[in-house]
């Protein structure tokens, strides 16, 4: 039987390191829920951008969560949409990652073909996926062991220049 007395000593019991802990942790899930809804609205922002100054005719695609983006580019660099099918074989086990470095082939070539068509350099698309290699092959060097923290910085550097750069591409003047 629930009694007050039984109920108090419940809630004696949770200590306030337990309770800063929560909090903390709370805190870093917010923060991050909040770098991930910037991060999207950034890269929606800058793809809007991107296929209007491209003359897509639709550039209202890249607010579309996740995928947006990446068919803007595909859209812009007119190749076909069939590889986005790879992102349902990713997730196999050790053959996901042969599915994944050929998605990332094509994602490479249609961020390049959308730099271009923007009248900037398609080069800049490597930064996204000369990193995203660099993790693939860890990966997969690696399977079930924990990837190196220099690896996750050097993806996240990528990823960060990246940012940058499709930023320069949607806002800056053409040439």
């Amino acid at each position: 039987m629930i009694t007050e007395d039984s109920i108090i000593s419940e809630i004696s019991e949770i200590s306030i390191t337990d309770l800063n802990s929560m909090f903390v942790l709370l805190l870093i899930l917010g923060f991050l829920f909040i770098f991930i809804i910037g991060i999207y609205l950034y890269s929606s922002f800058a793809y809007s951008a991107i296929a209007k100054k491209a003359k897509h005719k639709n550039p209202g695609l890249a607010w579309i969560p996740v995928i947006g983006p990446t068919l803007i580019s595909l859209q812009i660099a007119k190749m076909h949409w069939w590889p986005l099918l790879l992102t349902f074989f990713i997730w196999i086990p050790f053959v996901g990652i042969i599915f994944e470095t050929i998605l990332l082939a094509f994602t490479t070539i249609w961020d390049w073909k959308t730099f271009e068509a923007v009248k900037k350099p398609g080069w800049w698309a490597v930064f996204s996926a000369g990193t995203s290699f660099i993790s693939i092959v860890f990966a997969a060097l690696l399977l079930e062991e924990e990837i190196p923290l220099a690896v996750d910085l050097i993806s996240l550097t990528g990823s960060l220049i990246f940012l940058a750069l499709i930023g320069v591409a949607a806002w800056s003047k053409k040439k």
